[in-house]
């Protein structure tokens, strides 16, 4: 895992708030950030990307086989750029379960 930088901070930490008031008896760490298609529910798993040609392999329900990013910024820049509407989620590792969350404010 990459270190948080101040800018991402202020997201990991809205979203673990938001996590809390629903699950408050499990603690979760925030393991990435994640591209998400919310209505599908699905994950960007796997992506080729060059000048001629994109291709992206998506899984539904398994946030923790997704393709993982170390930055919030790269990750909306990549999730724009797919369009569909794909959006950069928070990914966190709970006890027993993976979970990833949309910030607005992001």
């Amino acid at each position: 895992m990459a270190k948080i930088i101040e800018y991402e901070r202020k997201y990991i930490e809205e979203a673990k708030q938001v996590l809390f008031v629903r699950f408050p008896n499990e603690e979760f760490k925030f393991v990435s950030f994640v591209i998400k298609i919310s209505e599908s529910d699905k994950f960007l798993v796997n992506r080729v990307s060059n000048k001629d040609f994109s291709r992206h392999e998506w899984s539904k329900f398994l946030p923790m086989n997704t393709q993982r990013f170390t930055r919030l910024k790269a990750t909306k820049k990549i999730a724009k750029k797919i369009g569909k509407g794909a959006q950069a989620e928070i990914l966190f590792e709970g006890k027993t379960t993976f979970i990833s969350i949309y910030n607005e404010t992001n």
